[in-house]
């Protein structure tokens, strides 16, 4: 996805110090605008909801987005110098703030986490399941040995994620997203720590 470059009158925004081209400057401006912005937000909307595979809090609130934005696109400007702006755009500046607090709620890494403690919970070459609806963040102290993390989205097919042959008493660190499997295996565990709801 693209943005245009090259604005109206090269860029030059209206001034009340020209008012002979303000109105045209400002009506240019704004057109340029809606014509090149509102359409690729809503595509960006679209590439996120793709992304996020049927996550339907946030599909709902893209999809607000998305609405809310074909308000943007009817903005007009012509009998406005001044540039007010009418309450459809604050009502998308509202949806486009529903969908960022959404969003970063339903997955992002520390929201609503604490660390925790795991470590009488967890054994080294055991499976475990990230069932929290966020990532979490593990943190591993371990003996000095090789030792490494595996993580798998389907529970079969386990990827390395991190490694550490540290001849030292050392830390491993991995991100787990939300509903993927995981495991540690290799040297004694000294502390499991992981970031979780």
């Amino acid at each position: 996805m693209s943005f245009t470059e090259i604005t109206p009158y090269d860029g030059q925004l209206p001034s009340s110090d020209d008012l002979a081209s303000f109105d045209g400057r400002a009506a240019a401006l704004m057109s340029w605008l809606v014509a090149n912005f509102a359409p690729e937000i809503a595509a960006l909307a679209v590439e996120i909801a793709g992304a996020l595979n049927g996550e339907e809090d946030t599909l709902a609130a893209v999809q607000a987005l998305a609405d809310g934005l074909g308000g943007a696109a009817a903005y007009s400007v012509s009998g406005d110098p001044d540039f007010a702006v009418s309450g459809e755009m604050f009502a998308v500046r509202s949806v486009i703030a529903a969908y960022i607090e959404a969003f970063r709620d339903a997955t992002a890494l520390g929201w609503g986490q604490e660390p925790k403690d795991m470590t009488a919970e967890r054994l080294t070459n055991t499976v475990y399941h990230n069932t929290t609806g966020h990532p979490i963040w593990l943190s591993i102290e371990h003996a000095s040995d090789f030792c490494q993390i595996d993580a798998s989205k389907d529970g079969a097919s386990f990827n390395k994620i991190a490694r550490d042959g540290s001849s030292q008493t050392s830390t491993i660190y991995a991100i787990i997203p939300d509903d993927w499997r995981y495991k540690f295996w290799g040297a004694a565990i000294y502390k499991w720590t992981e970031l979780r709801s």
